[in-house]
């Protein structure tokens, strides 16, 4: 075949397989570069090594926040008024109870004024009522109840009194024949039939059965005495209510009876008819008193059963009214007192945002005051925070004053953190070991917080910690090494040996070994090789792959790669 038409061909069969013959530049260039490099491409394995030293170890984070008051707090007024007085200024010191303004008290005096006359009245109300529980409480002389059965033991007595002559004026009108000859049985039925002897028969069994009730009555109130129990009082009321009615439907019987043989004379009328009725109406009347002094007695009995307990109630009234009389009165005299605004407790003026002619409501802040000590605030993220604890030593610099810089301590590490944006961070209190009159609240600070120290360990970087397996190595290349050398890495014949460790401590740079190494011993900190530039130049191989990404590898089902060839045209065929 002439050259002519050989390129033809290949040229031909470039344009029909584009694919494959972007393969064939990619391995021509590739082969061509790997020959040009091919003596860079296999270099030395150098360890850059550091010296396990003894010292000390210190763990640190720093944060930065700002200066704030230990304590501040707003003073305000509690209640409504003219601001008459401001007595103090931006700061000034101040101490507890110290007067800060003063609202104008008019108002307040004249409702003190009225809670004390209030007061008053309700002091005499309740000794009044102190008095009636007293004088009612139980067994008193004085008591409602008391006199209640006084009055019943009286109207007993009277009745006691009254009856015998009743009884004696009675009966010589039904039984002696000489004192009322017109009402014997005979005459009676002589002169107005035998119905009128019924009624005097009806009249007289009253009599007799209230006679006999009355001796036995008669015999039990002679055993009794106005301090007598009030059971037996009232039960000889009672007996003497029944008498009296009983005696009382006798009187009116014969009253009756004889009016109604009365009516039966045509003429000669006896004198006696007229003298025993007047006498009857009067027995009657008396009778009806004494009926009614009983039943006043018994009803003055019940009314004063609750006396007592209307007392008691009466007496707590007044006590409820007597102890809000005095709260109203302490409220007026508080409200007074509110009326001076004074510090809560020793502090620093910080603002004073009213003056004198302002108003005043409950709420208006009079003055804002801090406490003379400060302390810092800063956040940490999540990781550092774990690490900080209380009692933490602390260097505190600030960006107002150059060069100063203060000795402090982690009072307080926030248990719970605050979310923004998806970053977790924590609050961490400082106190000030050391105090200087430059640093104000507010100020911009830095802190370094020192946390555990261990001393004359030995110190490794903390590069040089390997992990395998849980358990913790160091690579230890064993010879003597200056420092430039060190730093620049070193070739060795000998594999560098792996050594177990234990780490007692670490920070960002370093980690205390607290056994497996003793000070001394060189350890790889990382490795490097001599051939920088093969690792940086992309082997054929490389091209292929990142050009045919997802190609079957050699040897799968889709056949095998197996000879790159450059024919005299200078294309690449592959065979399969």
């Amino acid at each position: 075949m002439s050259l002519l038409k050989a390129v033809s061909a290949t040229k031909k069969y470039m344009l029909a397989h584009k694919m494959i013959s972007a393969f064939g530049v990619l391995i021509i260039l590739g082969g061509g570069y790997a020959a040009v490099h091919v003596s860079k491409a296999s270099g030395e394995t150098l360890y850059v090594l550091a010296q396990a030293r003894k010292g000390d170890l210190t763990s640190s984070v720093s944060g930065s926040g700002q200066v704030e008051a230990v304590d501040q707090e707003d003073v305000t007024a509690t209640v409504s008024g003219d601001i008459v007085a401001v007595n103090v200024k931006v700061g000034d010191k101040v101490v507890k109870g110290q007067a800060l303004a003063f609202i104008d008290t008019k108002d307040a005096l004249k409702a003190v004024s009225n809670a004390e006359i209030s007061l008053s009245n309700a002091e005499l109300s309740y000794s009044r009522a102190q008095k009636q529980a007293k004088d009612q409480a139980a067994g008193s002389d004085a008591s409602d109840l008391s006199k209640a059965y006084q009055q019943g033991y009286t109207a007993i007595a009277n009745t006691s009194i009254d009856l015998p002559a009743i009884f004696s004026g009675a009966s010589d009108i039904f039984y002696d024949s000489a004192h009322s000859p017109y009402f014997s049985d005979i005459q009676i039925n002589n002169s107005a039939g035998s119905a009128a002897v019924g009624y005097k028969y009806q009249a007289g069994v009253s009599l007799d059965a209230a006679k006999h009730d009355f001796e036995a009555n008669y015999a039990r109130y002679q055993t009794i005495s106005a301090s007598s129990a009030p059971t037996e009082i009232s039960a000889l009321l009672s007996t003497t209510d029944t008498i009296l009615k009983e005696l009382l439907s006798a009187l009116t019987g014969a009253y009756n009876t004889i009016d109604y043989i009365s009516d039966r004379y045509a003429s000669n009328v006896p004198g006696q008819i007229t003298t025993d009725k007047s006498a009857l109406s009067g027995y009657v009347n008396k009778v009806n008193s004494d009926i009614n002094a009983i039943a006043g007695a018994v009803a003055a009995i019940d009314s004063a059963q609750d006396s007592p307990a209307s007392a008691d109630l009466s007496l707590k009234t007044a006590e409820l009214s007597l102890s809000q009389a005095q709260d109203a009165l302490d409220q007026a005299k508080q409200d007074l007192y509110d009326h001076t605004i004074r510090a809560p407790w020793d502090a620093v003026v910080a603002k004073v945002p009213v003056k004198a002619g302002d108003k005043a409501s409950n709420g208006t802040s009079i003055a804002t005051l801090i406490s003379p000590s400060k302390q810092v605030r800063i956040s940490l993220n999540e990781i550092d925070a774990a690490k900080v604890k209380e009692g933490d030593a602390v260097m505190l610099t600030f960006d107002a004053i150059d060069g100063l810089s203060l000795p402090g301590h982690v009072s307080q590490v926030d248990l719970v953190g605050t979310v923004s944006q998806g970053v977790v961070t924590y609050s961490v209190e400082i106190q000030f070991d050391q105090n200087d009159e430059r640093v104000k609240a507010g100020m911009t600070v830095s802190a370094d917080i020192h946390m555990a120290s261990i001393s004359d360990t030995v110190i490794v970087p903390s590069a040089a910690i390997k992990s395998v397996g849980g358990a913790q190595f160091v690579q230890v290349l064993t010879g003597n090494f200056n420092r430039m050398q060190a730093i620049q890495g070193v070739s060795s014949p000998m594999p560098p040996s792996m050594v177990k460790v234990t780490v007692a401590q670490t920070n960002d740079d370093s980690s205390a070994i607290s056994s497996g190494l003793s000070g001394g011993e060189y350890v790889v900190v990382r490795t490097t090789n001599t051939a920088k530039t093969a690792a940086a130049a992309p082997s054929a191989a490389s091209l292929l792959g990142s050009f045919n990404r997802g190609a079957r590898p050699a040897g799968s089902a889709g056949g095998q790669v197996r000879t790159f060839s450059a024919p005299a045209g200078g294309a690449v065929f592959i065979s399969k």
